[in-house]
């Protein structure tokens, strides 16, 4: 009777273990490129989009070493992508690329932090070192609503130009619009990149505090899958192929 039980229980951990391998957990996302977002796919006979950006990558890596395999829905509006957390109860879904700040700390189930980044100011051609007490009465570009606004207010920017897209900002500067602009780091490279320009002309000056860039999840998000979404991202940090994605992007 005992050896009937053994089993049984083993039987049962295996049929955990299957279920639990068996789960994808469904990522959500706006459109913010490089971090995540959709990319046209030149490769594709169809006019077709593809999953791209950091954050993706960064997951795709992840579930080669031992996390879930996850099923993407990005491009979607942001306060809709936030929407869908907040009502997933205990389903496995989570977003990306989610801030973490003190007003959302207690909120969302913080699962693994992804990377790093910082507000940038760039300048364009500088000629000699640029300090940034010298920017404060000159046009400086940012998107309108930026969430970088009111630290350009805070450090004593007078001449705030507000643009539409981190495109139009970086087309601004190039033309010599307005003297630099305030961006996030990688979005100000990225953007650059896409309009066709040389990142060798660019020169910035790091501003504010390093903010960190997490997959995040409600509360009731399943712990066994944030364990090992969290240990897999361990892994590919210590391993050096996170940081091999960072690089990448960074160029």
């Amino acid at each position: 009777m005992k050896r009937y039980f053994n089993v049984i229980f083993l039987l049962k951990l295996v049929l955990i273990s299957s279920i639990s391998c068996a789960i994808e957990v469904t990522v959500v996302g706006n459109e913010s490129m490089p971090f995540n977002g959709l990319k046209f796919d030149e490769s594709s006979e169809t006019t077709q989009y593809k999953n791209s950006g950091m954050a993706f990558e960064i997951l795709e890596e992840a579930t080669k070493h031992g996390a879930p395999k996850f099923n993407y829905k990005l491009g979607l509006p942001w306060k809709r992508a936030q929407h869908l957390i907040h009502k997933a109860n205990n389903k496995p879904i989570a977003i990306i690329p989610f801030t973490r700040t003190k007003e959302r700390e207690q909120q969302y189930t913080w699962i693994a932090m992804l990377f790093t980044y910082q507000t940038r100011i760039s300048l364009y051609k500088a000629s000699k070192k640029v300090t940034l007490d010298q920017l404060f009465d000159k046009p400086i570009g940012i998107i309108a609503a930026s969430a970088h606004i009111p630290l350009l207010k805070q450090l004593g920017f007078k001449n705030i130009v507000y643009v539409k897209n981190a495109f139009t900002n970086s087309r601004l500067l190039r033309f010599n619009r307005v003297d630099a602009i305030a961006e996030s780091q990688y979005v100000d490279i990225y953007n650059w990149k896409k309009s066709g320009y040389t990142t060798d002309d660019l020169s910035f000056i790091p501003i504010g505090e390093t903010k960190q860039i997490y997959i995040a999840a409600n509360l009731n998000f399943p712990t066994e899958l944030s364990s090992k979404i969290s240990n897999a991202i361990d892994k590919i940090r210590s391993n050096g192929s996170l940081n091999n994605i960072l690089k990448k992007w960074e160029k």
